[in-house]
């Protein structure tokens, strides 16, 4: 048979390599579809060990922590150390906020100011109310209910001082605060009638009439007419 020419052998390449390229041209993969590429993205990750949104992993529980350190603060209290059960409490409250434990953590809470209250150490009451409303990250409920705690005590203060020193303290921590709104205007509500009994009762130092200071006018002297001439 008579060998093919070079032109003649290059043609049928041309018209293989066409037909190749027509057929992967309409056999095409899909592109991959959103879960595909999710899938692939995640592959090996794990999705357990992956931190939430507020960056702690999970939840704690300090009950059976609480159940020991309290009555320890409370027995501190009652030898005259206050300090140091605020102190052992504080780190307790610590735990609780940070682990997310909002109910051993409103009952710690609570706890310190009842102590405050029941020794009778008005001043540290309101010191520790502010030192935990500013406490980072305070879950709302915990001052919630050491608010309510507190404004059930207004009338129990010994003294007139005292009562202000405590709505004082009061005001201050639920300043700006919406969920203690009703809270504040209670505070509020006491404020007023405390003060308006206070103007009531009050006496005055002297009966003596307040005198005028202002000072004199002399009255103008008018013009004499002059003579007609």
């Amino acid at each position: 048979p008579p060998t093919p020419s070079h032109s003649t052998t290059h043609g049928r390449r041309r018209r293989l390599n066409r037909r190749q390229h027509h057929h992967h041209h309409h056999h095409r993969p899909p592109p991959p579809t959103a879960k595909e590429l999710m899938a692939r993205a995640m592959k090996g990750v794990n999705v357990k060990e992956m931190p939430t949104v507020s960056g702690i992993e999970k939840k704690e529980d300090f009950a059976a922590l609480a159940k020991t350190q309290i009555p320890e603060a409370e027995l501190l209290a009652k030898n005259g150390e206050l300090t140091k059960a605020m102190e052992l409490l504080l780190a307790l409250e610590k735990k609780c906020r940070l682990g997310l434990d909002i109910a051993t953590l409103k009952t710690t809470v609570t706890s310190m100011v009842t102590i405050c209250h029941d020794v009778g150490d008005w001043e540290k009451l309101n010191v520790v109310m502010a030192i935990i409303s500013k406490r980072h990250q305070q879950s709302k409920h915990a001052v919630t209910a050491m608010v309510a705690l507190a404004t059930e005590w207004l009338e129990e203060t010994p003294d007139k001082a005292t009562k202000v020193a405590l709505l004082t303290a009061l005001l201050e921590v639920t300043d700006g605060k919406i969920y203690v709104e009703a809270e504040r205007y209670a505070a509020r509500s006491v404020s007023a009638t405390s003060l308006e009994q206070n103007l009531a009762t009050t006496t005055p130092a002297t009966t003596t009439p307040i005198p005028n200071l202002r000072p004199k006018l002399r009255p103008k002297l008018r013009p004499r007419p002059r003579p007609r001439p």
